[in-house]
């Protein structure tokens, strides 16, 4: 009995010891949110909103829709919101040089008094993804028309993304009503494919502008928004930016095999049975979690969080298989902490009584920071196990994981201030997209590239993403305004960081007003 209460005394010291250590990390926790001004904006007080949501509305009824990549079905509707953006907003197209890339997308250059500091850019798109036929019976109002019902914009592209397109040349027209000149140059870049991939559109601008030797301060993209109730734990809305996004691949499993007639089936397996055990087989893969990224959300919020989740946060090497099980259980979750791979298309034979030649499947993955498109392959290839299913990439439209962006930085803390001046209810936190957007080609102009959508949605709102009734509230899309121009305050009053030896590289080109076409 001596001997096994001694035991019994040294593992509760050494408990004691381990429970003072982990209460001593959670007390060491920093609070990341940041305290924010309230910022002026009388220049507002003169700003005619009603007619910045009738300009919204009619860019909605302009259905400038992306079927497939490399295919611009409509181009003369992608013209006819050219034409709108370019009579809505005169003062733009006089004091700002406008490009033309691409054929479709646009990019505005607005000239700092001090060219040698660093530029920056505000991104948003200018399609939107089709609505398809045979829901639209379940819309509420038409999907095209822009109507405004009980403080809702209703539409394709209210959300995703003509808001971000107009909130930011809405800010800039006000700005430069009233004279203003900024200090920082900025670029506003809206791509016209992204919904299909952006390689014809922000990919190209990208391109030329390195071509440039354009170097970004920042750039900030859709992505993110305040999220009223998916973020468990915090007592207010959490506006998240995205820091990472996801990389994406489709991958085709084809299975060729000898058929024949169904009344005389081959043993023991048929091509659609064999493609059926190599999809069970995929679907029952559970990749390495990572819970790090979800980790960096909830750090964000520690101090804004009960104690005994900072605790958890805070130890987290000792908590990390409880975590990797509790995030694993529901699919919102699971999708932050891992590759996912959903079985998607199926084809087998066009005749009910014919056994298929060579039944094929698509596999739409998504995948994890800290893997890659080649590494897919490997793993879908080790599950199924079966040389009979033929694996083969989409390459040619995959996108590797994006780097992920510093968060412990003046950047990130601008856009934070930025977003809590505007919206003093909120926390902010980053995260990971599990979409991807046109951010992703940006990486060449710099390491700090942020997503981030200025309007709120429930969990019930984000159905509404490329899905039925898309709608934005009039105050998110007057408040969205009031973001861009803060932001653009901002970055004109920030000192850190290196100026641009280059500047006069990239300044060729960019004189004001006028337009080019690439």
């Amino acid at each position: 009995m001596g001997r096994c209460a001694k035991a019994c005394g040294i593992a509760s010291a050494a408990l004691a010891i381990l429970i003072a250590i982990g209460v001593y990390n959670t007390l060491l926790a920093e609070d990341m949110q940041v305290e924010a001004a309230t910022p002026d904006l009388s220049i507002f007080d003169d700003f005619d909103f009603e007619k910045a949501v009738d300009r919204l509305g009619k860019a909605v009824r302009i259905r400038t829709v992306s079927y497939l990549p490399h295919e611009v079905s409509s181009p003369d509707n992608f013209f006819a919101l050219h034409h709108l953006i370019e009579t809505s907003f005169p003062l733009v197209h006089s004091h700002l040089k406008k490009e033309v890339i691409g054929k479709y997308s646009l990019v505005y250059y607005w000239e700092g008094s001090e060219i040698d500091l660093m530029p920056y850019m505000l991104m948003s798109h200018l399609d939107v993804v089709p609505v398809e036929n045979d829901t639209l019976n379940k819309w509420t109002h038409e999907p095209f028309a822009g109507h405004v019902i009980d403080g809702y914009i209703y539409g394709r592209g209210t959300m995703d993304d003509k808001n971000g397109v107009f909130g930011i040349l809405e800010a800039v027209e006000h700005m430069l009503k009233h004279g203003h000149k900024p200090r920082r140059s900025v670029y506003l870049a809206f791509g016209h494919d992204e919904e299909v991939t952006g390689l014809d559109g922000m990919s190209k601008i990208a391109q030329a502008l390195q071509k440039r030797d354009v170097k970004l301060l920042f750039a900030m993209d859709e992505g993110g928004l305040i999220s009223i109730d998916s973020v468990p734990g915090p007592d207010r809305p959490v506006a998240l930016i995205g820091i990472t996004e996801k990389g994406y691949v489709d991958v085709e499993l084809t299975v060729e095999m000898d058929s024949g007639h169904s009344s005389m089936p081959p043993r023991p397996d048929t091509p659609l049975g064999v493609l059926s055990n190599a999809l069970i087989n995929i679907e029952a893969y559970e990749g390495k979690p990572n819970i790090e990224m979800v980790a960096m959300l909830w750090g964000h919020l520690q101090m804004k969080l009960p104690f005994w989740i900072r605790f958890i946060l805070r130890n987290l090497s000792a908590f990390k298989p409880l975590l990797n099980y509790v995030l694993s259980q529901d699919p919102a979750t699971n999708a932050l902490i891992r590759t996912t791979f959903a079985p998607t298309m199926i084809k087998g034979s066009d005749k009910r009584n014919s056994l298929p030649i060579s039944p094929t499947a698509n596999i739409n993955v998504r995948i994890a920071p800290g893997s890659s498109v080649a590494e897919v392959k490997n793993i879908i290839t080790d599950a199924i196990n079966d040389p009979r299913v033929k694996v083969t990439l989409h390459d040619e439209e995959s996108t590797e994981p994006s780097p992920v962006s510093p968060v412990i930085c003046d950047q990130f803390r601008l856009i934070q201030s930025s977003i809590m001046e505007i919206n003093p209810d909120v926390y902010v936190a980053p995260f990971v997209m599990i979409g991807a957007t046109d951010a992703h080609h940006l990486y060449g102009l710099t390491d700090y590239v942020y997503r981030f959508a200025p309007f709120r949605a429930t969990k019930e709102d984000l159905k509404r993403f490329h899905g039925l009734n898309e709608r934005i509230s009039l105050d998110d899309f007057r408040s969205g305004i009031h973001l861009y121009y803060r932001i653009m305050k901002n970055a004109d009053e920030y000192e850190a960081g290196p100026r641009r030896e280059w500047a006069s590289q990239a300044h060729a080109g960019h004189s004001a007003g006028g337009n080019t076409e690439l």
